[in-house]
């Protein structure tokens, strides 16, 4: 069951701390639960009501919908339907606004994945960090990325977020992130990035550095920090691998989603086959 798995993750996500946290578990979970959808939320005190209730606020301000604020929503959008056994964290609140959250599920196989985020809601900006996603394994036939991201940026968009911030470089993020429409947030990220493609580039046989060497390198001398995109769409493939992929192996970089931007919408939204 999920708190065997739980007991063993990086941190005690079943500590139940009143004003500090509050959970909701999923189906086949054993343990208290409420109402028909299998749900059920840990003590929450008056401190933790109190900043939700100012985050609440905060989004209606900025002209977004409170409502995607309510227990069942979140669970519905921060923890989708990809296994029965799985939960949602929520921290408690700061006064600046944010809060961190975690999601989890167990796989029938024994598997597990677990995710790191955090959402900060201000008077003048909004935006969510997703510090960290494990799937051990891989799920046969569950792109793990692409449903906890459809579902989040759902949420997101109801409350107007800006942007969506990351750290790519783990477990193969450089090269996975540029296809949601992630880019690097500063000239500086970009140009880290420029000296490990040239790397891998020379490390490919000398057929492959003659037929796109010219055009890997205009892109690496544009400024745009969107170019990272282009590379990414490279579309020769190399025992299966597409060039793309392989070129930004290795690359570690401060990523943003733009979600304000139509064009990174745009490229969200072919990857996760959403209109």
């Amino acid at each position: 069951m999920l708190e065997g798995y739980v007991a063993r993750a990086p941190i005690n996500l079943l500590r139940r701390t009143a004003g500090q946290i509050t959970i909701l578990v999923g189906k086949g979970i054993e343990g208290t639960r409420s109402g028909s959808r299998g749900m059920w939320a840990c003590q929450i005190d008056h401190r933790f009501l109190q900043r939700w209730t100012a985050i609440r606020m905060r989004v209606f301000t900025r002209r977004g919908d409170p409502d995607a604020l309510d227990w069942e929503v979140l669970w519905r959008c921060l923890s989708p339907d990809m296994f029965d056994d799985r939960g949602l964290r929520l921290e408690l609140p700061s006064e600046r606004g944010s809060f961190g959250y975690y999601v989890f599920f167990a796989q029938p196989d024994g598997g597990s994945i677990y995710g790191k985020r955090e959402i900060t809601i201000g008077d003048q900006d909004a935006f969510a960090y997703h510090h960290l996603l494990i799937a051990d394994p891989q799920p046969n036939g569950i792109k793990v990325a692409d449903r906890l991201m459809r579902s989040a940026v759902e949420l997101y968009m109801s409350l107007r977020f800006r942007r969506i911030e990351l750290r790519a470089g783990l477990s193969g993020g450089g090269r996975l992130w540029p296809k949601y429409g992630f880019r690097p947030k500063t000239p500086a990220d970009w140009n880290g990035c420029k000296d490990r493609i040239r790397t891998n580039l020379r490390g490919l046989d000398e057929s492959v550095q003659q037929r796109w060497g010219t055009t890997v390198e205009r892109y690496l001398k544009s400024n745009s920090l969107r170019t990272i995109w282009n590379v990414s769409d490279l579309p020769h493939r190399i025992q299966g691998h597409k060039l793309g992929d392989i070129l930004l192996t290795g690359t570690k970089w401060h990523g943003i989603l733009d979600l304000e931007d139509p064009e990174t919408i745009s490229r969200l939204a072919a990857r996760l086959n959403t209109v």
